[in-house]
């Protein structure tokens, strides 16, 4: 009999604590991993793109203010891509110039190259990163 005493108020007591730590309204903020990547890469290929663009040498005119050219080649054999692409420009701290560039369009016919270029419009620009998607 007195194991049955025990055995329920262990019961509750365990329920009693169950139920305490799941309505705590005091929940601690997620914590943001670190990128392990140390350097972002200068020319992203969005939404499955890697498969289907490659990038050659980049040219960049320091300026001021900066400006960038990057040749580009869809690889496909008969399909033509309809690409959009976006420059960012950063300056010597990191900081991005600009939030959100505008996207620019660009057809590539196949296994012909193009040229994705863009000016910085704050002469203090020292960096560059530039974004390729699927146009939309």
């Amino acid at each position: 009999m007195r194991m049955r005493q025990y055995g329920g108020l262990l019961f509750a007591v365990v329920g009693i604590s169950v139920f305490n730590v799941g309505c705590d309204p005091i929940k601690a903020p997620g914590v943001a991993q670190f990128d392990p990547l140390p350097e972002y890469p200068k020319v992203t290929a969005l939404e499955g793109l890697k498969d289907w663009v490659v990038v050659s040498d980049v040219v960049v005119d320091p300026g001021p203010p900066m400006e960038v050219t990057v040749p580009a080649r869809a690889k496909t054999d008969y399909e033509e891509l309809n690409i959009q692409y976006r420059f960012f420009f950063y300056d010597s701290a990191g900081r991005p110039l600009e939030n959100d560039p505008d996207w620019h369009y660009m057809h590539m016919p196949s296994r012909t190259q193009v040229y994705m270029q863009a000016n910085a419009l704050d002469t203090t620009a020292s960096d560059w990163r530039l974004e390729i998607r699927p146009a939309r």
